[in-house]
């Protein structure tokens, strides 16, 4: 049939990103490609009295009507030149500048969320501003790279996309239209040929061409650009969501049984609640109770709430994961440790004797130890980032010091690095796990800190292309991984600043990652992060008044499945 190879010559010429750029992923081996294309080429002519239009347009569409077009005012905003704006000599080094259709509340969301990364998919640090309908992204480098930023997804809520690879220019680019690029290219590259010939699929993606089409025709309107480009990444996103689903069935199911399943609980109340709960939440309880507590004043600790809140877990026939033992954050930590924040010997001291005094404590009532949390970010304790590895390895050491068998895991906190994009730190979270790895302490795995949300401060929501994506990278180490989910979900009323509908989409995506983990085999635990709602965190399963939440029944289905399986 012609139109495979119709369809691959349209997708080339469509989806052809500027000069210098790069379309396909760097995994894609060159011999390949260059087989595809000849073969395309040849095809191609046996069925060229059949390409008198192609998706709605001429035959003689090429390559140089995909180019973004050079516009010195915002047609929108009225805004100055961008001569004027930037000076004689354009843009500082490194920066790019992208034009933004009216969305309420976009400008704000791409300033606060929005990062590049390099072509080895690690953030950079980004400077992003927002001026007269145009979005100003400034790196110390001069390299091509790709943006990420979030946009709102009819159907799917707000999703963190990826443009493609582009290069530092004088000339803006328009936002959506380059996410929606680099969507369909994710799409072509890396799911199977044979699955995008499947008659559904090829249609949903020749309608996501047929927008993408429009919307690079139409960059002299930038509201009509924004609206096809949009209308182009809704069909893709669901794609993404409705084809991995029936493939994750398709499977069959997992052998689960020895997953953990559970929660992530940091009070009496959560662990009363959990405990009397007449569903089945869950086969393991990772509990915490915070240093402040336990050890208010130096050399002066009780365990007494740990040791029995630890028993009830154990005798629920449910496994106690003990843990974090110690997060760098001021809810946790106890107050006169602040006063050694500049003495980092003295503070490395404290935190050593706290683990080593914790495990000759608790040893006896736990299956699993769950070390450190998020020392991988900067934390309100002013510490470098050298100071928080060496807090992480050494805490390690003390462990396996006082028990060399039980598991001890190391929590990642933004595991695909979003932190980078907003601090001068140098180690990205593989790297700071590669250098746990290599201590050779006995590290057991890796927890995954997902606290998902559109902020600077917690994970970006992905589509589940991307997750998969993340869990391979991630499964590299050879060693088991725990997720900690958390999600913002609405009790009766929605989050501020969210949609009505968001709550039935949260608890769609909440299933759907959680289908696509089970089928990872290196993901030995799926944890979420927090039971009650927090005045600050509204994640909880249940409200701050006992109200339970939609999306705990959602888990309780996914872990009594788990648990039957």
């Amino acid at each position: 049939s012609g139109w495979r190879s119709t369809r691959w010559l349209a997708t080339s010429q469509l989806l052809a990103v500027p000069p210098s750029s790069s379309l396909w992923p760097r995994s894609i081996n060159p011999a390949d490609k260059a087989r595809r294309n000849q073969s395309s080429t040849r095809k191609a002519g046996a069925t060229n009295g059949n390409r008198q239009q192609l998706n709605g347009h001429p035959a003689s569409f090429r390559l140089k009507d995909c180019q973004p077009i050079s516009l010195n005012i915002h047609p929108s905003q009225g805004g100055p030149p961008w001569r004027l704006a930037c000076g004689a000599d354009g843009p500082n080094m490194g920066s790019m500048q992208f034009l933004l259709p009216r969305r309420e509340g976009l400008a704000e969301l791409a300033v606060n969320c929005a990062y590049m990364i390099g072509n080895d998919g690690a953030p950079w640090e980004t400077h992003v501003t927002y001026h007269s309908g145009r979005l100003t992204v400034s790196r110390d480098a001069r390299e091509s790279g790709r943006l990420i930023a979030p946009w709102t997804i009819a159907g799917c809520g707000q999703v963190a996309l990826s443009t493609a690879t582009l290069l530092p220019r004088d000339t803006p680019y328009h936002l959506v239209l380059e996410l929606c690029r680099g969507t369909l290219s994710r799409i072509l590259s890396q799911f199977a040929p044979s699955f995008l010939d499947q008659p559904a699929v090829h249609g949903a993606v020749s309608e996501a061409e047929r927008h993408f089409v429009t919307a690079a025709l139409s960059q002299h309107d930038i509201e009509r650009c924004a609206r096809e480009a949009e209308a182009s990444l809704a069909i893709c996103v669901n794609l993404i969501r409705k084809c991995l689903a029936p493939a994750l069935k398709a499977q069959g199911p997992s052998n689960v049984c020895s997953r953990l399943t559970g929660f992530q609980i940091d009070s009496p109340r959560g662990l009363n609640s959990l405990l009397q709960s007449s569903r089945t939440l869950g086969n393991a309880v990772f509990y915490q109770s915070s240093w402040r507590e336990t050890e208010s004043n130096p050399g002066e600790f009780n365990w007494a709430t740990w040791q029995r809140d630890l028993r009830r877990i154990r005798q629920s026939k449910r496994r106690a994961a003990c843990g974090p033992l110690f997060r760098l954050n001021r809810h946790d930590l106890p107050d006169w440790l602040y006063l050694w924040e500049e003495d980092f010997d003295t503070l490395q001291s404290y935190v050593v004797n706290y683990v080593q005094k914790a495990v000759d404590a608790l040893r006896g009532d736990v299956n699993l130890w769950y070390v450190t949390a998020g020392t991988n970010i900067e934390s309100e304790l002013q510490l470098g980032e050298e100071h928080r590895l060496r807090l992480t390895l050494s805490a390690i050491e003390a462990l396996r010091r006082a028990d060399a068998q039980t598991p001890a895991l190391v929590g990642i906190r933004q595991p695909w690095g979003e932190y980078l994009g907003h601090a001068a730190i140098d180690l990205s979270p593989w790297q700071f796990a590669d250098i746990v790895v290599r201590s050779e302490l006995g590290i057991s795995g890796f927890v995954l800190e997902m606290n998902i949300a559109c902020t600077s401060d917690r994970t970006l929501p992905r589509d589940l292309l991307e997750l998969n994506r993340l869990i391979d990278h991630w499964s590299t180490f050879g060693l088991p991984l725990v997720i900690q989910l958390a999600i913002a979900t609405p009790g009766k009323a929605p989050v501020l600043g969210q949609p009505a509908g968001i709550s039935t989409q949260t608890v769609q995506t909440v299933r759907d990652i959680v289908a696509l983990l089970i089928q990872k085999p290196s993901v030995q635990g799926i944890i979420w992060g927090q039971f009650y709602d927090r005045a600050d965190w509204k994640a909880g399963v249940i409200t701050a008044d006992g109200t339970p939440k939609a999306v705990l029944q959602t888990l309780a289905d996914c872990w009594c499945r788990n648990n039957d399986t």
